[in-house]
């Protein structure tokens, strides 16, 4: 079932709505406009009891002024960029320093994080955006919906006029499933990801995420430098902290002193996915899970990277219904090409060719041991 209702108001006075998809199970997941963000995302524990896992927040002046990517698309080119700066076909282009470090992060100043979504609804006309304003809401049997973008030649520096769609699916199985679809008039860079921390004790526990038991399919890491962009390196896993082939809480190595944890003020990798089939397939990139709640949580993908981090940075923030959310307070799988790829000719490109469709899919799935 799906429900399209008002959610809050920018600070420069744009509406933002929200669709919330719930399956027969009574499990939802709940989608605003801005950022096309995961606000919430409710499912069963052991107990059969609902548990939000994700955090995020209940107003539009919080998501503004807090910088944490809670749930968002990012993109253009998601991670880092260093220069910032890149070439296409002899020509340099020019991306936003929002890092201070001579790198760009998730976009740069305003990314598809900070952008306003049309929702593609057949019934959602603008009569019934209208109507929805003050106070209506419509229903329909559905259990997907498709946000688009279009970003303007130049946005943020990235050439061409690119058009990205995002279908999120919500199934009777607790499947999240993230479907891309762009396409753009000039070649340009394109790296997209969703951005949503994880806590399967619930976004309200009251407690970090060092507890949950994790395990990554990934033999390698790309290591960073103190820039936190790749140095263009394959580093193996065996014998170090990174090595999640095993299932070991977060918690368990953290604070050893490895020279890349010490970089990252803890993890903040991109690992690089096992796959035993077609690189363009989905593949498991992890799995994880809570003793507390029971809850279990499958990535996959069909993008040969996967960034592991563990809310390092996350500031003492007040997040839904009251929650307090601090450092390490949610982890992130965000599915991707690996950071700065278009920079580096050893990593796969995430040059999207001119009038060429790029497609993706990414499935979050949950399930009780």
């Amino acid at each position: 079932m799906l429900k399209l209702k008002y959610f809050d108001k920018t600070a420069d006075g744009q509406d933002v709505f929200s669709v919330t998809l719930t399956n027969n199970e009574g499990e939802s997941c709940e989608i605003i406009s801005y950022g096309a963000t995961v606000r919430t995302l409710f499912v069963k524990d052991r107990e059969g009891a609902l548990r939000d896992v994700v955090l995020g927040y209940d107003s539009m002046a919080d998501y503004e002024k807090n910088d944490s990517y809670f749930g968002a698309i990012i993109g253009r080119c998601a991670n880092r960029l260093t220069g910032p700066s890149f070439t296409i076909n002899g020509q340099e282009y020019k991306t936003a320093d929002n890092t201070g470090s001579g790198v760009a992060l998730h976009g740069g100043n305003i990314g598809f994080d900070k952008k306003i979504w049309s929702i593609d609804l057949p019934e959602a006309n603008s009569a019934a955006f209208d109507a929805i304003k003050t106070g209506g809401e419509i229903m329909s049997g559905e259990n997907s919906v498709t946000f688009t973008l279009l970003s303007p030649d130049g946005d943020e520096g990235y050439p061409g006029n690119l058009t990205l769609k995002v279908k999120y699916t919500f199934t009777d199985d607790a499947e999240l499933n993230i479907e891309y679809e762009a396409v753009c008039d000039k070649d340009t860079v394109l790296n997209v990801t969703n951005h949503s921390y994880f806590n399967l004790d619930g976004q309200d526990c009251g407690h970090d995420c060092l507890n949950t038991v994790v395990r990554i399919n990934a033999d390698y890491i790309t290591p960073m430098g103190t820039n936190f962009a790749p140095t263009g390196e394959i580093m193996e896993v065996a014998d170090t902290v990174f090595d999640f082939n095993e299932f070991k809480t977060i918690g368990k190595d953290v604070e050893y002193p490895h020279p890349q944890l010490i970089i990252g003020a803890g993890y903040d990798h991109n690992f690089v996915i096992r796959r035993e089939g077609s690189k363009r397939e989905q593949a498991l990139a992890s799995q994880c899970y809570s003793n507390e709640s029971g809850i279990r949580m499958f990535t996959y993908t069909d993008l040969p990277g996967v960034q592991f981090y563990i809310g390092n940075y996350i500031s003492d923030s007040q997040g839904k219904n009251g929650a307090v959310y601090g450092k390490r307070s949610g982890f992130c799988f965000e599915t991707q090409f690996f950071p700065n790829a278009i920079n580096t000719p050893s990593f796969e490109t995430t040059l999207l060719k001119k009038n060429t469709l790029f497609t993706s899919k990414t499935t979050y799935k949950f399930d009780t041991i």
